[in-house]
Order: C-alpha cells, then structure tokens, then sequence
C-alpha cells in the first residue's frame, strides 16, 4: 500500500514560516513560547525551519512563561532540563537577532529569574526592540536599572513598571537636576514608552515620534506633550501632588486616536480636556472621581464634559448606547464602537447629591443621539420632567436593555398624568419600543424575582397603545411562575426564557 504525506508537507517554506512566525508573539498569546517549542518537535523539516529562524526565538523571551514550566522535556535527548538552562538555551536560539522580552517579577520571584532578568537587559540592552516588564520586587539594587540610561539604538516598545519597591531617588532626579536622561537622550526607533511614575525630559529628542505615551498628570504634562507632534495614543493618569498649581496652555494633538483619563478629579479631567486640542472623532476613555461639595460650580465641567461627546459623536453617530445614571455615577458609552467613548463619574459625596440633575441631563441630550435603536437605560432618582426631555432626543429606540428596577420607574412615569395625550400618561416615553431585554441589575438582590412589575410594565404599554412585540428574560436570573404565565398568555408577545428554563423560574 502507498504511502502519501500529509498535506501539511506540501505547503511552501515561505507559508510555513509565515504561519510559524504568525503564532509566535507572546504579547497576544500567552502560550506562545510553548507553541514555538512544540512547532519544533513536529518533524525534523519543521525543526529545521525553526532552528534556522533566530528572530522567532528572539521574539519568545517569556521569562515569565519559562519560570512557570517546572522541567523542558528535550525530545531528542529525552531527559529532563531545569528551566535556567532552558531560558540560556532560548537566548542562543535567538542568536543575534532583536529582543522581545517580557516579565512579570514579583517579591515572591525566585530570585535567580530576577538575577536572569537583569543580567539579561544589561548583556543585550542594544538589541532590545520591546521591553514589557513589571518589577515588584522590593529588595533590587538600584544599580541594577543603570542599563536604562544607556542609548537605545533599537528599542520601539518601552513599557517599564516598578511598583513602589525600588528607591524614589532612584528614578526621582536631584533638584539641581531636573530630569533624569533615560536611553541618554537616544532612542531613535522609540514609538510606545509607558515608564510609570517616570517624568520625561520634555527636550528628549524621541518625544517627537513618539505614537503612544502614558503620563501622570503633572507639573512639566503639558510641556512633554507639546513636542509629541505625532502622538496617535495618550493615557494620562494620577495626579503627580495633589495640591500642585499648573501652568496650563493650549496643547495641538492633530494626529491623537485615543485619548484616556484615569484616576483623576472632574476638576483635572476639565483642565485637560480644556487644554488638549484633539481631533473631533478621537475615541475617549474617561474615568473620573469626584467628593465635591455642594457649593462646587459644576457648569464648567458639565459643558466641557457635553462639548467633547458632542465633537465624538458628530463625528460617529451612535445607534446602540448605554446610559446609566444614579446619584453616585454616571456612565455613557458608545456600544455601537465598543471601547471607543466611555465616559464615567463617581461621586463620593451622594448626599446630598452634588450633580444638578436637570442641566446635566439637559447638556447630554443630543441630538446625534436620533439615530440610536438600541439603549442600554440604568437609572435612579431622576425627576420626571428631566428624564422625559433626555429621552426625547431617542425618538427611534426600538430595545432596550434595563432592569426590573427601571421598569417600575418607566411604568410610574408612563402613567403620569398629561394634557397632551388623549389616552392620557406620557406617550412620548420610546414611542417605538418593541423589545424589552430584562436583566438582573448589580443593584438588585440575586433572588431578586422577574414578576408583578413587569407585566404591569407590559400592560402599561398596551393601555397606552404602544405594546411589545419581544420580551427576552435570557439574561435575568428569576422568574416568578405566575408572571411567566400570565406573561405568555398576551397575544403578540413573544417571550424569550433560557432553553430549558433552568435557573430561570423559580417554584
């Protein structure tokens, strides 16, 4: 009988080492040091390609990955080889090619991975091209860093985080020296630096190529940022003093795609926005905290924070949003662009609350918002009169994602008393709604049951000639028997339940 190769064997070498090469970036895939090792013991045409091949190897140092596997199995000797030899042996495959390294090193790291690591960046710290490490170790001699203020020839990728344990001065210049001089001022392939509590020579020849940059908001913030001409990602997070006094000017970021805050008071999250100049269609990521007291002035804030999601959504009108708001928060994102504009408050002086309710609404009521079919809605405490004029700019909702808890506020509101309609109960609320997807709110009990409020929410719709068309209970977690019942008993209804109902009614 014939004997006929797989049809892998078939495949061109240029294929074959694309695919290899393709499966070995360990920065998407956590396995992938281990996958390049197994690729090389397939056959020995594999083997071949991949020994012949440094810059994967090269590409692999996982010190991570290499520190987890207790023993390597070497297929052709069949014998058992401690990790260390295993993470030598790696950098020999690699040959002379470029770096990728990444670590994740803790107090509790053994400390020859620690040693391994450093001895590593300080042998080869000119053919490093990415660097992704976190350092936690609180006992390192900081003489061990000396490495990071040499010129760096190749690197692109500097992403270099290392905690609280290595000494502030370390890092932190002298006072008659403003700055410390990392890669000596040379890194002329640098385009992603995130070096955590590190304040960057705003003259620093790199700063100008850079294309990613995380920052602490701080004294010299604005100054670093206006020699990032073709800056395409900025994150800006914690403020460096908490009682400091900017200097603030305008800063042009014409190139920016993402912008994100972190960590920040409104107050600092206003004076950014204010002085950055991005483009209209930047995505946004904006997370800020507030403990503002009652006599805080809000307008500033309210119209910075309406004018950047009017300039974003102008320019990316939305059909799919989620929208809660609660006297502690709120939150609008865009669920059409998932991860393209997030915005979210946290107060932490609810009581009384600091947020004057209906000018903040009335400045998120936008008209871009038109188009929107999809909704997800959590709210709390809103007066009437300010939720009805907010809805008013989503004339096409169709569905809506919300809790039992908003649906007895829907209901209350729909049956509140108004002149214009002649069934009477405001009609304007969704006039369009034919999809309700229920869902069991973080605000709610976990026995919390699907019940009377419901189909009282159903039933108000009918009264007021607005009926729905789908019910979808999928993703709520308790359902009263009864409510079901009468639920399905409503012509034109559809109801959606889990495929057998498990964990979905309770008896």
């Amino acid at each position: 009988m014939a004997t006929h190769s797989p049809p892998v064997d078939s495949l061109p070498y240029d294929l074959l080492l694309d695919i290899f090469e393709m499966n070995a970036d360990m920065f998407s895939d956590p396995r992938a040091l281990n996958t390049a090792r197994f690729t090389s013991q397939v056959c020995r045409s594999w083997r071949n390609i991949m020994l012949a091949t440094p810059s994967i190897w090269a590409k692999l140092i996982d010190i991570d990955c290499t520190s987890r596997v207790p023993h390597i199995v070497w297929k052709e000797a069949r014998t058992r080889v401690p990790h260390n030899i295993w993470r030598e042996e790696l950098i020999r495959r690699g040959g002379t090619s470029l770096l990728w390294i990444k670590a994740d090193l803790f107090s509790y790291s053994f400390r020859h991975v620690v040693n391994f690591f450093f001895d590593l960046i300080r042998e080869h710290w000119g053919r490093i091209q990415k660097l992704v490490a976190k350092v936690y170790c609180r006992d390192v001699d900081p003489t061990l860093y000396a490495p990071l203020l040499l010129p760096a020839p190749h690197l692109e990728t500097f992403e270099f985080d290392y905690g609280t344990g290595i000494r502030p001065d370390v890092f932190m210049p002298p006072q008659e020296s403003p700055y410390l001089t990392v890669f000596s001022g040379q890194a002329p392939m640098l385009r992603r630096l995130d070096f955590e509590r590190h304040r960057p020579d705003s003259s620093a020849p790199w700063l100008h190529q850079l294309h990613f940059i995380n920052l602490t908001w701080g004294y010299t913030t604005l100054s670093v940022l206006s020699a990032t001409h073709n800056l395409r990602e900025l994150k800006i997070f914690w403020p460096e003093d908490e009682h400091m006094v900017l200097s603030l000017f305008p800063v042009a970021l014409p190139n920016l795609k993402r912008l994100g805050i972190f960590g920040l008071e409104l107050p600092e999250v206003t004076s950014i926005l204010d002085h950055l100049k991005i483009p209209r269609g930047c995505s946004l990521d904006i997370y800020a905290d507030s403990d503002m007291a009652e006599d805080y002035n809000f307008w500033p804030v309210v119209n910075t924070l309406s004018s950047v999601a009017q300039r974003y959504f102008q320019s990316h009108p939305p059909n799919k949003l989620f929208f809660e708001y609660s006297e502690d928060k709120v939150i609008l994102k865009d669920s059409t662009r998932p991860g393209e504009f997030s915005l979210a408050i946290c107060f932490f002086e609810p009581e009384p609350s600091p947020i004057p309710t209906r000018h903040f609404l009335a400045k998120l009521t936008l008209a871009e918002f038109s188009g929107v079919k999809e909704l997800a809605l959590y709210i709390e405490d809103v007066e009437p009169i300010s939720f009805l004029s907010f809805t008013s700019c989503f004339p096409l909702v169709q569905t809506i994602h919300t809790s039992e808890q908003d649906l007895r506020y829907l209901t209350n509101i729909q049956g509140l008393d108004n002149p214009e309609s002649a069934r009477g109960g405001c009609q304007n609320v969704f006039p369009h709604l034919t999809t309700v997807i229920l869902v069991t709110a973080h605000r709610q009990k976990p026995w919390h049951r699907i019940g009377k409020v419901t189909t009282d929410f159903v039933l108000s719709r009918i009264e007021h000639g607005h009926p729905l068309s789908v019910l979808d209970l999928t993703q709520a977690l308790c359902v009263e028997p009864t409510a079901l019942d009468l639920l399905r008993d409503i012509a034109g209804l559809e109801i959606l339940t889990k495929a057998d109902d498990v964990g979905l009614v309770s008896v």
